[in-house]
């Protein structure tokens, strides 16, 4: 009789340690890497999104478009939904080309940027001005619809302001979580 509970032990520690790992190494579970024009790139299903958030600053203050900053961890199911069904969407993907310098940032790889701009879950979509500043940030999976809604509410705000109207605070990011506004 121990020996069968050792057997059924074994058995799914075994199916457990496959199952991982064969998550890890899915093709379509992690955007592919690529150069574009000197500048780190990862490709997220038929846009170029950056991976350095320094790289997307500049380019936004030399284009004078916002930043949107995907945080995220391949690990993320939450992350994955919001790729697979909320960044792939026609119109979404439109209004990120065209009126944004989109990046993504993987937690794993960059968690100090996770510290710096504190974020405590994934994913978290940030958006920061033409200047570096942060205007918005979105927590958790969002449809297509709702974020569309922010996003057009983020573009049509003068500079120096939240999604609300409301004027922006000296440094959001060094308040703790509960004062920062969503």
């Amino acid at each position: 009789m121990k020996n069968l509970g050792l057997g059924v032990f074994i058995v799914l520690a075994l199916a457990f340690v496959l199952l991982v790992a064969g998550c890890k190494d899915t093709p379509d579970a992690a955007p592919t890497a690529g150069q574009q024009d000197g500048m780190q790139t990862v490709e997220l299903i038929d846009g170029v999104w950056l991976t350095d958030l320094d790289q997307a600053f500049a380019l936004a203050k030399q284009e004078g478009k916002p930043v949107i900053a995907d945080f995220y961890a391949d690990s993320c199911g939450a992350c994955q939904l919001l790729d697979d069904e909320t960044l792939s969407d026609p119109k979404v993907k439109q209004v990120l080309e065209e009126n944004f310098v989109p990046v993504k940032l993987d937690m794993a790889k960059q968690y100090e940027l996770g510290r710096k701009y504190q974020v405590f879950g994934l994913p978290t979509l940030m958006v920061f001005d033409s200047e570096s500043s942060e205007v918005g940030r979105i927590r958790g999976f969002v449809e297509a619809g709702p974020l569309l809604e922010i996003l057009e509410q983020l573009l049509e705000q003068p500079t120096g302001q939240d999604a609300q109207g409301e004027p922006e605070a000296e440094s959001q990011t060094e308040q703790p979580e509960e004062a920062t506004q969503e």
